[in-house]
């Protein structure tokens, strides 16, 4: 008897025992899938999973919502083909035959390898759609709405289309470069003006130009940037690389930095300004020429505003009329009296205002010591320096007699 209640009593302990293991593993079991279940219906990718018979063992809600599924066919052992049936109909699928479709899916899903590709919807959004075969001949699947991604995506390349198209036809030469002086865009009149070719990025200039030596100095340049954090401005001459002809630039180059505020790399900004500087020039060789025939001309010449002041006379000028240049040099002509009748020059100035030039105005000037002598007065106005000025010629009437 004692044997039997001790058998008893161990096999019910035994029985405890395993069912206590049981209850055990239950509860972790119940406790995986709870976790499994919240990871599924937090992914942001809708995730499903077939087995061989391409019947369906689980999928979550977003894998639902996306397709618009209901939930009838979300229930494990739904066919897949059915799935694809349901999508047709709904006009949620890719490509252009309904049948031709379906047999591509199907075959698609038996590759025993992983496949990852962007599918364009006929409702006109986009799926990143992964395959990922199992070893029992079934397989798991991701589906990513990536619409908005890819919409973002083609309209920054379009805008940096947009925006290389504008560089590439503005007159000025641009580049950027980073920290090790490497190229990382170059628009093509910067091209054009060293001779790049189209393998470029990613090398630096002392490596691609003809001018090693100027390249080496643009190099260093681009250092003291970098170095200061400070932008360059200046207006050089120099010899283009691709032709050896000297031209003129007006260049800015300026520190490239990151939204933390460190220096990544140096940024160019030119522009030819050949013209500009040749005709800039020119004037001024013109000017130097013209106010060394004025000062030299027999006859006497002057140059004053129409109100009267007097901005340079010449040597003969000042010989006919007895005055010192520091005393006549800013002066109104009233101050030096030297019109006998202020009137005549009140007249002569108005027909000049009326369309000028005037040959031939008769007149009296007063010279420094009163002596007074009547005049033939020519006159135009001419662009000097920049500004509107009375160039004038005084001939003594007993030189025309």
């Amino acid at each position: 008897f004692f044997f039997i209640v001790r058998n008893l009593l161990q096999s019910r302990a035994s029985l405890l025992a395993n069912l206590y293991r049981k209850s055990r593993r239950d509860r972790k079991i119940a406790e995986q899938n709870e976790r499994f279940d919240a990871a599924l219906a937090a992914m942001s990718q809708g995730l499903v999973m077939f087995d061989a018979d391409q019947k369906l063992v689980v999928c979550n809600e977003r894998y639902a919502l996306m397709y618009g599924l209901s939930p009838e066919l979300v229930k494990p052992g739904t066919p897949f083909r059915k799935i694809l049936e349901f999508r047709l109909a709904n006009e949620i699928y890719a490509g252009t035959s309904h049948e031709d479709y379906i047999q591509e899916r199907l075959k698609a899903v038996r590759e025993p390898v992983f496949t990852s590709k962007i599918h364009k919807l006929s409702d006109g959004r986009y799926f990143s759609i992964t395959h990922c075969p199992m070893s029992d001949g079934g397989w798991v699947g991701t589906h990513e709405d990536v619409t908005e991604r890819l919409q973002m995506d083609m309209a920054l390349q379009q805008s940096e289309a947009q925006l290389r198209s504008v560089l590439d036809n503005t007159p000025f030469c641009v580049n950027l470069k980073d920290r090790d002086g490497k190229y990382l865009f170059a628009n093509q009149h910067y091209k054009n003006w060293w001779g790049l070719d189209e393998d470029f990025i990613g090398k630096r200039l002392e490596d691609l130009s003809p001018d090693p030596e100027r390249a080496a100095q643009v190099s260093k340049n681009e250092r003291s940037v970098l170095q200061s954090g400070q932008p360059t401005n200046e207006e050089i001459r120099i010899r283009r690389p691709r032709d050896g002809e000297l031209r003129d630039r007006w260049r800015i180059k300026f520190p490239v930095k990151a939204d933390d505020g460190n220096v990544v790399g140096v940024g160019t900004i030119a522009i030819d300004i050949t013209n500009r500087k040749n005709a800039q020039r020119a004037q001024k060789q013109s000017e130097e020429l013209f106010l060394k025939a004025f000062q030299v001309n027999p006859v006497p010449l002057s140059i004053s505003s129409d109100d009267g002041q007097i901005h340079d006379v010449n040597d003969a000028w000042l010989k006919a009329y007895g005055h010192e240049r520091s005393n006549v040099i800013g002066c109104q002509v009233k101050d030096l009296h030297l019109w006998n009748k202020p009137e005549d020059r009140d007249q002569y100035v108005a027909l000049l205002r009326d369309g000028g030039p005037v040959t031939g105005y008769e007149a009296q000037l007063r010279k420094s010591d009163g002596e007074l002598v009547d005049v033939m007065i020519s006159a135009d106005v001419v662009d000097v320096g920049g500004e509107p000025r009375i160039v004038r010629t005084r001939i003594p009437v007993w030189l025309l007699e």
